[in-house]
């Protein structure tokens, strides 16, 4: 048995700097790179949200127990609010831990549970 590599008539062989034209060059890798690393600060920044988000929750209903529960509820909406809108900064983020804690509800009941 023969080993042989067989390549149709016209078949020219590119050299280096011609790959470069047909394969675009660095460019891709580039944009991957960048690509990869937003995906990384996003999602470390979302983690943080998060964590910033449970905690902040939590110290806001151990500093306002005892009271009725409707009064409470609006009352932390109402400051919620008021922080979120203050800035787009604020927006940001407390949109970013919102999605966070919804998305870790659990951990998110059990820590207000027992705040």
């Amino acid at each position: 048995m023969e080993m042989t590599i067989r390549m149709p008539d016209r078949y020219n062989v590119m050299s280096e700097e011609e790959m470069t034209y047909t394969n675009g060059g660095a460019a891709a890798d580039v944009i991957t790179v960048a690509s990869a690393a937003v995906s990384v600060i996003a999602g470390v920044y979302a983690v943080y949200s998060t964590i910033w988000g449970i905690t902040g929750a939590r110290n806001w209903v151990a500093a306002n127990k005892g009271g009725e529960l409707i009064p409470t509820v609006e009352k932390a909406i109402d400051e919620g609010v008021d922080y979120a809108t203050s800035s787009l900064g604020n927006l940001i983020q407390s949109c970013v831990a919102l999605m966070g804690m919804t998305t870790v509800w659990p951990i998110t009941a059990i820590a207000l549970i027992t705040a």
